[in-house]
């Protein structure tokens, strides 16, 4: 199983990324079992992560982990924007405020402003990626200590002044599509179906269907499945509980189901999962 983006060859797998690329629509939630920061240079990116949309404006920095199912549905500048991806055992291993590091494991979504200016940032985060792309192992270190030390400003800040969570968020203007992507996201746990999504939205299901697919480039039960996969991913990378239970938990009705759904959409077991990226593995 690979834990970055096919469609960015420029990223390596299992390590520490910084790079910038264009901002593009996204048809399909991406998630990885990562920490991500993506830094808005110019003009604005439109985030769907779970059931929050969230604009992030020019000079504002975006945290969330990334099994978070996220992705970009709109855009209002074609200006590279840059993003860091922490591996999630290399960051559970990182002295951080408690407070910070609970609240962004258990879904919290952080966004704020960048006090500094935007020509210093883009200053330091090109020298990260020389630095990584050099594979200097000494330069390597100094990007995680510097980052690491701006993570843990941002974090002590925050933990201090009482604002940890999401910072700003906007509903306006949410379309179907993204109402039925939103209520999946806000019930894949209560064991809900396809018909129940299209009842409590008041919809046609087949069309319900035929349109989400149509932007999404997957079904709603196949979404569905991502979520509760996505939520059994990140029980397995944080807690001890028993596969069986984690099955449940997540929204599965069956342990075999759960375990067929999770190969498929994994590439491996939840007990393989959990050796490669559990905190108690």
């Amino acid at each position: 199983m690979q834990t970055f983006d096919k469609t960015r060859p420029d990223l390596k797998p299992y390590g520490l990324n910084c790079t910038s690329w264009l901002p593009s629509v996204m048809n399909r939630p991406d998630r990885h079992n990562e920490i991500e920061i993506d830094f808005i240079i110019k003009g604005g990116v439109t985030f769907l992560i779970k059931d929050h949309k969230i604009e992030v404006k020019q000079n504002q920095l975006l945290i969330f982990w990334a099994l978070l199912p996220h992705q970009i549905i709109g855009i209002e500048d074609e200006t590279p924007y840059y993003v860091f991806t922490i591996p999630f055992k290399e960051f559970v291993q990182w002295n951080m405020p408690e407070n910070f590091k609970e609240n962004l494991l258990a879904g919290e979504v952080i966004l704020i402003d960048i006090n500094t200016q935007p020509e210093y940032e883009v200053h330091l985060y090109e020298k990260w990626i020389t630095d990584l792309s050099s594979e200097n192992k000494e330069a390597e270190k100094c990007v995680i200590q510097e980052l690491h030390a701006k993570l843990y400003r941002i974090a002590f800040d925050l933990v201090n002044q009482k604002k940890i969570g999401l910072g700003k968020s906007t509903y306006t203007g949410i379309n179907l599509v993204e109402k039925i992507a939103m209520y999946i996201t806000k019930n894949y746990l209560s064991g809900i179906n396809v018909a129940d999504i299209a009842n409590a939205l008041e919809i046609n299901p087949d069309y319900a269907n035929a349109i989400f697919k149509k932007s999404f480039n997957l079904t709603m039960k196949d979404y569905l499945i991502d979520q509760r996969i996505s939520h059994a991913q990140r029980l397995l990378s944080t807690t001890s509980k028993k596969v069986i239970d984690i099955a449940f938990d997540s929204g599965f009705n069956s342990l075999s189901r759960f375990n067929v759904s999770f190969l498929k959409k994994c590439g491996c077991t939840p007990r393989e999962y959990r050796v490669r990226f559990g905190m108690f593995s």
